[in-house]
């Protein structure tokens, strides 16, 4: 099958955006880890990228990288909405629906979005688990609110970085679209959205 230019940037898109919003439990995840190339790239300040297959047959793709910010910095820009929609060109909505902080400490946010996608609107709820003095979030679909993607899945967390001053950012995300997509351009929409929203982070924690 042949795909135009049109429809696979389109993918590229909706992918950004799934990603954007997209490990389920409440939990700091765990650093990778990485070889000494993958190491040195990580403290040269650029991206290292690794993908895993988990056992449904989705890859779960990890980003990781070091910004020179400080964290409260960039837990703003993860969290706010304006943020989220500058960072994706498919992303038309995005609005908080709760936003509660129970007695463990543990911050329930909840965002309700909807994409733009060619002549399609796809909406969905992210509900997000966040843990900003331990420096993590995690996020799943809400099961309680309709949602037109099948699952999305992932994390954010903040860790020491190789000098002072700077902050190692992981991000870990795996989404269902429940529509069946060519292997290659699954491939290619991950890592591709993933790089867009960390160059985003970098890009704008670093001038502020």
């Amino acid at each position: 099958m042949c795909y135009s230019a049109g429809m696979r940037i389109t993918w590229l898109l909706l992918a950004a955006s799934l990603l954007l919003p997209s490990l389920a439990s409440a939990a700091k995840p765990t650093l990778p880890t990485l070889t000494e190339k993958q190491q040195t790239k990580v403290e040269a300040g650029k991206l290292v990228l690794l993908s895993e297959d988990t056992e449904n047959g989705t890859a779960m793709v990890t980003g990781l990288m070091e910004i020179e910010a400080d964290a409260a910095e960039i837990w703003h820009i993860v969290l706010d909405e304006g943020h989220i929609i500058a960072s994706s060109g498919a992303t038309k909505e995005c609005k908080t629906y709760k936003d509660e902080t129970g007695s463990d400490g543990l911050r329930d946010l909840r965002m309700a979005f909807m994409l733009k996608v060619g002549f399609s609107e796809i909406r969905f709820h992210s509900h997000r688990t966040v843990n900003q003095p331990d420096g993590w979030m995690t996020w799943q679909l809400d099961p309680g609110m309709g949602n037109d993607i099948k699952a999305t899945v992932g994390s954010y967390s903040l860790w020491p970085a190789s000098t002072p001053g700077k902050v190692l950012f992981l991000y870990k995300a795996r989404i269902e679209t429940g529509k069946k997509v060519p292997e290659w351009l699954e491939e290619e929409l991950t890592e591709s959205s993933l790089k867009k929203f960390l160059m985003y982070v970098k890009d704008v924690a670093e001038s502020a």
